[in-house]
């Protein structure tokens, strides 16, 4: 068996390596609307819908401004990897899919953004949104999947050193869906399978996810 990559990160390794809680999922379709900054345009509506947590897929309109960061090398031994200096095309940002992961941040609301679009230049990219320094110039329709019985909070990490969206509060402990995170260094596939079986699944979704992958292939 080919043994896995892996990075050392810079903190102590956490001894609970995957978190899950079972809860009920709520599903909501709703369209981003023109005019608004694009951080509002997704959270909103499912603060009105009482989710404390939610993935979020969005596209098919465009963004302006638009302004995005890219995965970067370190930027010293206190992180494994960093981010780029801030990007802003010149012109609407047509958005093929992109990836939101709702939850809070000291009581406010927070979305972190995954996603694909096409710059005005014909460049199709990749990375990281930047959602409040992003405006919807054109209808994006969005379909959510979250609960109102498990929250996301973004909390300080010290194994990663980063301030990083997990699981958090309380859960039923039952429901036909579940939360989980997973911490560094672990074979994803495994961890799915685990979570699977922790929790009785024997067919399931994977509705959206926040993080990143060591030799993606």
């Amino acid at each position: 068996r080919r043994v896995m990559r892996t990075l050392a990160q810079p903190g102590p390794v956490h001894p609970q390596r995957i978190d899950s809680f079972a809860g009920t999922p709520r599903h909501l379709a709703f369209t981003l609307e023109p005019g608004r900054r694009l951080a509002d345009a997704l959270t909103a509506p499912l603060i009105a819908a009482g989710m404390q947590c939610a993935t979020i897929t969005f596209g098919g309109g465009t963004l302006l401004p638009f302004h995005y960061v890219l995965p970067g090398p370190p930027d010293g031994p206190q992180h494994v990897a960093y981010f780029s200096a801030p990007h802003a095309p010149a012109g609407e940002c047509q958005v093929e899919l992109a990836n939101a992961t709702f939850g809070w941040s000291d009581g406010a609301p927070l979305v972190h953004i995954h996603g694909v679009w096409i710059e005005p230049d014909g460049t199709r990219r990749g990375g990281h949104m930047l959602p409040s320094q992003c405006s919807v110039s054109r209808p994006l329709p969005a379909r959510a999947c979250g609960f109102a019985d498990i929250q996301f909070a973004a909390l300080a990490d010290p194994e990663t050193n980063f301030t990083l969206l997990q699981p958090a509060g309380h859960a039923t402990g039952a429901g036909t869906g579940v939360v989980a995170r997973v911490r560094p260094n672990e074979d994803i596939t495994l961890a799915l399978e685990t979570v699977a079986a922790r929790h009785g699944l024997r067919d399931a979704v994977v509705r959206g996810s926040v993080g990143s992958l060591i030799g993606a292939r």
